[in-house]
């Protein structure tokens, strides 16, 4: 048994197009290495610490932590129990008005507030 199979012929197919051929480019011109820059977040880092150090040279210069040395001590003078910076600035500075011995006594130590306490060993200012 024999069959004959009729096919259909077939079409030639058309040859594809071809590409152009790759060509070589000439290379850019390299730009000059640059260092990388502060990132937004390096840039207030280094302000922070800029304007801390600056901050802190201001107060340490308004209010330095020594006494001052334009006022000459005389003598030194313990706090007793139950005395108060007033009492004290009464006894050791009788020329002088309450407040300007408070004053004077608070400059020549270094004391921030009027807080005294029993046995503290206070400069008395000379009383010119």
């Amino acid at each position: 048994m024999s069959v004959a199979l009729d096919w259909p012929a077939m079409a030639p197919v058309p040859e594809a197009p071809t590409r152009p051929h790759l060509t070589l480019v000439p290379p850019l011109p390299t730009a000059p290495e640059r260092r990388p820059g502060l990132t937004r977040r390096g840039r207030l880092l280094r302000t922070l610490c800029v304007f801390t150090v600056a901050m802190i040279a201001v107060l340490h210069a308004l209010d330095p932590a020594e006494p001052r040395p334009d006022l000459a001590v005389d003598h030194v003078a313990i706090v007793q129990v139950g005395q108060s910076l007033t009492e004290v600035a009464r006894a050791e500075l009788p020329a002088l008005a309450v407040d300007e011995g408070i004053r004077r006594i608070k400059l020549v130590n270094g004391l921030q507030s009027s807080g005294i306490y029993p046995g503290q060993e206070l400069r008395i200012p000379v009383n010119r």
